[in-house]
């Protein structure tokens, strides 16, 4: 290869990447959508979905091990049940919140996971945190504040506070894959998807609640786990190797900007006043944190 032709093809593959990237934002931004087609219970949602994530992941898992599965799961070790259980809760924690408030709160609360991820990485694992970070955090506080504000206002603060917590789970799950040797965590969601169907199955018997849905529920599920989940993680990080991770996490925003754009097409679904000021205080954060890191090179985050 010529010395002309080498920084032509690595412009092409970061090229590609960041299509990737926005690609799997835009199919990640369908998951509010799907979930408001949905008829059944909350519980009986989540055993289908979280079954179908499993499924989609460990097909991934297979194609990339070539089959040898167990051993994937094996090199973890204890990692792996708890970066499943951060999955299960954060999985579990979204539907919750898009059955209890808006598209547009729940993505913009879930938006601030990579800010959370910083803070728990400087707790946990003494990673340095920059003064530009430090920033976008007390300025995605204050977001979170007038959110949660009028949640209050609302009756919308039981979903603010279910999509805080399915962004800190996530958090939770990153730091905990920059803690493991290998950083490389993919198991855990096989492992999340297991734990939060089996445990919403539990407490749907528990309810006397339904455990099948339907077969046109059982199709939004599948869609939700193959292609919403499965094929957005593969675009994600085939496109992540190829770009910066700041670059990646920025493009991959395209998420928190179409999902609501979906459901206010399909429903007519509206955030309130108030909710779209302090989201778009904790998006412009994010926003501020993404841009301030494209010139760093940091490990890609996973799932989002």
């Amino acid at each position: 290869m010529s010395q002309d032709a080498l920084p032509l093809s690595l412009e092409r593959a970061r090229l590609f990447g960041a299509l990737a990237v926005l690609a799997a934002g835009i199919v990640w931004s369908s998951g509010g959508l799907l979930v408001r087609a949905t008829q059944n219970d909350t519980w009986s949602i989540l055993i289908w979905r979280s079954l179908a994530a499993a499924a989609a992941i460990a097909l991934v898992l297979a194609v990339q091990r070539r089959g040898r599965l167990w051993p994937a799961f094996r090199e973890l070790g204890w990692l792996a049940p708890l970066g499943g259980l951060f999955v299960a809760v954060s999985m579990s924690s979204f539907v919750f919140a898009l059955q209890r408030t808006t598209v547009f709160n729940t993505l913009m609360m879930l938006s601030m996971a990579p800010l959370m991820a910083a803070a728990l990485g400087w707790l946990v694992l003494r990673e340095p945190v920059r003064r530009t970070t430090w920033i976008a955090i007390a300025f995605a506080i204050l977001g979170v504040a007038v959110m949660v504000w009028d949640g209050l206002r609302t009756d919308g603060l039981t979903g603010n506070l279910m999509a805080l917590l399915a962004a800190l789970c996530f958090a939770g799950f990153t730091v905990l894959s920059r803690a493991s040797p290998r950083q490389v965590t993919t198991p855990c969601v096989v492992v999340g998807g297991l734990l939060g169907s089996a445990a919403a199955a539990i407490l749907a018997l528990s309810e006397g609640a339904a455990l099948w849905i339907g077969w046109t529920d059982l199709w939004l599920c599948l869609a939700m786990g193959f292609a919403q989940i499965g094929f957005g993680f593969v675009l994600y990080t085939w496109g992540a190797q190829r770009l910066p991770a700041a670059e990646a996490a920025l493009l991959a925003m395209t998420e928190v900007v179409f999902g609501p754009i979906w459901v206010w097409l399909v429903y007519a679904e509206l955030p309130s006043e108030h909710a779209m000021v302090g989201g778009l205080i904790l998006l412009g954060a994010v926003a501020y944190q993404a841009v301030s890191g494209l010139r760093r090179q940091r490990p890609p985050v996973g799932l989002v």
